[in-house]
């Protein structure tokens, strides 16, 4: 995961230095990190950090945007059609990040008392206490 992250933030940087993406783009680069700075924020403030849940488009858009990336690093691609396809790339996969960070922050698919012990997601290990699943720092964090 580590390298992943490294190459979303190293690819994209190139791609602006080269005149080949928008720095807008640099927005995925940025949304790792802040997820990251978001889940460490509530722990600092003892609030609950939830399980992030399964998900079946995070691998694929993951996928997609390091084709992308290459791709648009490729000199035969016009940088106006780089540009374009830079939107419809980027928007699903920041919208995925969004979506993640209000389920771990326990907006979305918060346990309820009829989930709470059904597998229905919980704090992390080092937040404090509530109904429900908790789970086990990943190594990630």
């Amino acid at each position: 995961m580590a390298f992943d992250t490294l190459g979303f933030l190293v690819a994209p940087l190139v791609g602006v230095a080269w005149g080949r993406l928008p720095a807008w783009y640099l927005s995925l680069s940025a949304a790792r990190y802040l997820f990251k700075l978001g889940r460490w924020q509530r722990r600092a403030r003892g609030r609950p950090v939830f399980d992030l849940p399964d998900s079946r488009v995070r691998r694929p858009l993951a996928g997609l945007q390091m084709a992308f990336i290459a791709v648009a690093l490729a000199p035969p691609l016009p940088t106006a059609v780089v540009g374009t396809l830079a939107a419809v790339v980027l928007a699903p996969s920041l919208s995925v990040f969004v979506r993640d960070y209000l389920a771990v922050a326990g907006h979305l698919g918060a346990p309820t008392p009829e989930t709470a012990g059904h597998g229905g997601g919980g704090p992390t290990a080092d937040a404090p206490e509530r109904p429900g699943k908790r789970a086990e720092p990943s190594p990630d964090n």
